[in-house]
């Protein structure tokens, strides 16, 4: 069980990422499983940080491959072609901002994020 969070800074070269452990995968269950349906919303595109992207290889029957956070909407994708905008309703950003600090992958988040204890 692997999934790889990412985030995303970066057009046209890799993003900074780290492995969620087992017990991180344990929240991340949690916390999708909870969030509420909205309707599709844009994600903003700008320079700098533009939120997470979360990979999972897989093994996870319960979790979509690809999970993009930012800017209060999550959008859930089984596959390419299927997908569903949840409302962060959960603190999953925040949460995800948490774990690149511990990371130490501050720097690529916005100012605010850099005030999470």
């Amino acid at each position: 069980m692997k999934i790889t969070a990412f985030v995303n800074f970066y057009s046209g070269r890799p993003n900074p990422s780290w492995i969620l452990d087992d017990a991180k995968v344990f929240i991340l269950r949690n916390k999708v499983q909870s969030l509420k349906k909205v309707k599709p919303q844009p994600f903003p595109v700008r320079a700098g940080y533009n939120g997470f992207t979360l990979l999972q290889d897989g093994s996870i029957s319960d979790l979509p491959t690809l999970i993009q956070v930012s800017d209060g909407t999550v959008i859930l994708y089984k596959d390419p072609n299927e997908r569903t905008y949840r409302e962060d309703s959960q603190g999953l950003e925040t949460w995800l901002k948490c774990l690149a600090v511990e990371q130490e992958l501050g720097k690529y988040l916005d100012g605010r994020a850099r005030m999470i204890p």
